[in-house]
Parts: C-alpha cells; structure tokens; sequence
C-alpha cells in the first residue's frame, strides 16, 4: 500500500511539471518561471537541459552612452540595464561574459522587456559570437509583436558552440526603449 502511495505521488509530481505536455522536452530542468515567459515553448530543442549561469544585464559589458542601469521592481535583483531614445546611441548595449565551455548545442535566454509599443518594427537583435563578434553562430531579431510593453519576455536563441571565449549580445538600434534583465544559458544534450 506505501508504495502504491509513493508512485501516485511521483507520478502526480511528474505530471505537475509537465511531462508529457507537449513542450518537446521535459519540464522541470528549464526552469518554469522561464518557461511563463517564453512566446512558444514548444518551438525549444528537444534534449535535456543544463543550467550553466544567469548574467544579470547590469553586471555584462557595455559601451559608453549604450544605456544605463535603473531601479526594475520586475527584474530578477531589481536592477535593469535600460536604453532610452532620448538617452543613448543605437549599438551594442550589452555584451559577454566571455567563457569557454564545453563545445555543443546551447540556449541563451535574453529576458527583454518592452517599454513603449513597437508593432512590428525590430526593437532589438540578440546573438551569440565567438572571436569577438568575428564569427556569429546564431542572431536573432525581435520585434515588438513578439514582446508585451511593460511585461518581461525570455527570447530564446539556440545555437551551436565551437570553442572559443563565448560572447552574447544585444544590439539595440535606438528605435525604441528596452530593458534588458538577464542572459541565462543552458547547455541542451
């Protein structure tokens, strides 16, 4: 009878998290407070995934007059990384950490927020390089439509990792106001 208990109760928590709800991979090991965020998560790689770290906006690189830090009650510590019109010049407003990792297939989740509409116009382009911007492996550009103003967005970008010290980056072309939370990757096997 206990064990009967304890495989309902394991079965239940399985089901709790989502496996076998069609997301393509298993729940749980993406973290759902991403997952809430992410437009269609069953568009993720399939493969299990690994947290490697979480890069708050404020902490990574970035050129002078490219944004500024501001007080984000939404954000993850509070603190955003924040381009203005008005305020900053159009270029790369956040990048790094610059890492080497083990070679494979990765997810870099950039959590951007819109801060005034864009419709479908491109708000900002997210990528991921080696060789310092030489040699980009994936880029991806977002437009208005697929975030929410006012709201936090995770905006996954997949890409495949060759060696090398590991740049991500978000060029922002000064057309509308962003913040930018933070960059969390996993590796995805």
């Amino acid at each position: 009878m206990r064990n009967t208990v304890i495989i309902a109760v394991a079965l239940a928590s399985i089901l709790a998290l989502g496996f076998g709800a069609g997301r393509g991979f298993c729940a749980g090991e993406v973290p759902k407070d991403i997952l809430d965020e992410v437009k269609n998560p069953k568009d993720l790689p399939k493969g299990t995934y690994a947290k490697i770290e979480v890069y708050e906006g404020e902490a990574l690189q970035h050129q002078e007059n490219r944004g500024k830090e501001e007080k984000d009650d939404q954000a993850g510590n509070k603190i955003a990384w924040v381009a203005r019109v008005d305020d900053n010049e159009a270029g790369h407003t956040i990048f790094g950490p610059y890492i080497e990792i083990d070679e494979g297939k990765y997810v870099a989740f950039f959590r951007v927020k819109m801060l005034e509409d864009a419709g479908e116009d491109v708000v900002v382009t997210l990528d991921a390089c080696v060789e310092y911007g030489q040699s980009v492996l994936d880029q991806k550009e977002v437009i208005g439509a697929d975030l929410k103003k006012g709201k936090y967005a995770q905006v996954p970008l997949v890409f495949d990792y060759p060696g090398g010290q590991l740049e991500t980056r978000v060029f922002w072309p000064a057309g509308y106001a962003v913040a930018i939370d933070s960059i969390t990757l996993f590796r995805v096997k």
